[in-house]
C-alpha cells in the first residue's frame, strides 16, 4: 500500500497533460480524469445555454482566463499535517482573498491568503495587470492564515486590513492611504489567538 501512495506523494501528476496546453503549476497530487473533465460538463453547459436563450436576464456574456497575462503567481498551499494526513474539516477549507482599492487608483488590488508559503498583496495596475505588492509583515509567513477582511476603520478615507490566522493571532493593518500597511494588532482588542475562520466588518 505504502508503494502504490509514494507516486502520489512525491511524483509527477500522471493527469498533467490531459488539460489542454501546458500545466501552469506542477501538481503532486492524483486527480482522475473524470475530476480534471468531467464528462457531464459540456453537457450541462448546453442546458445552460438553452435555458439562456428562453430568459429575459442578461446572458450574453462570457469570461476569458487571463491569469498568465495578469502577472499572478499564487498557489494555496496547505500544512503539512494535512498533506500527510488529510485531516477532514480541519485545515482541509480554502484561504480566503480580499480586494479593495489600497491606494486610491480607482482599481480594486487584491490579497490572496494563503495557509503555507506566504499571504501576498497584489496591486492593480489597470489593463488586468498586477504587480506583487507583498511585504514581509503582510505574508504573515510565520503562520497558519486562514481569511482576509478590508475595511476603513479610522474613517480616513483608506481601507485598512484583517488578517485572520490559527493559533499565532490575528493581525490587523493600518493604511497609509499609498498602499502600505502597519501591524497594529497589539492593543487594538482583536489580536485573538485560536482558530478563526472568516472575519466581517459592521456598523
Amino acid at each position: 500500500m505504502l508503494l502504490q501512495l509514494l507516486p502520489v506523494v512525491i511524483g509527477d501528476n500522471p493527469y498533467d497533460s490531459i488539460a489542454e496546453g501546458p500545466p501552469r503549476f506542477s501538481s503532486r497530487l492524483h486527480v482522475p480524469p473524470s475530476i480534471r473533465k468531467p464528462p457531464w460538463l459540456l453537457q450541462r453547459r448546453q442546458i445552460q445555454f438553452e435555458l439562456a436563450a428562453g430568459s429575459s436576464v442578461r446572458s450574453d456574456f462570457s469570461f476569458t482566463d487571463r491569469l498568465e497575462e495578469s502577472g499572478i503567481i499564487f498557489r494555496n498551499r496547505i500544512t503539512d499535517d494535512s498533506g500527510k494526513r488529510y485531516l477532514p474539516v480541519h485545515y482541509d477549507l480554502g484561504c480566503g482573498l480580499a480586494a479593495a482599492d489600497i491606494d486610491g487608483d480607482s482599481l480594486p488590488d487584491l490579497f490572496l491568503v494563503n495557509k503555507s508559503g506566504g499571504n501576498k498583496l497584489w496591486r492593480n495596475l489597470g489593463e488586468g495587470r498586477f504587480a506583487n505588492w507583498t511585504t514581509p509583515e503582510l505574508a504573515l509567513a510565520d503562520r497558519i492564515s486562514v481569511s482576509a477582511s478590508f475595511a476603513d476603520i479610522d474613517n480616513d478615507g483608506d481601507p485598512d486590513l484583517y488578517v485572520t490566522a490559527v493559533r499565532d493571532g490575528n493581525v490587523l493593518f493600518e493604511n497609509d492611504g499609498r498602499g502600505g500597511f502597519t501591524d497594529i494588532a497589539i492593543g487594538s482588542g482583536i489580536d485573538y489567538r485560536g482558530h478563526p475562520s472568516a472575519a466581517v466588518f459592521f456598523d
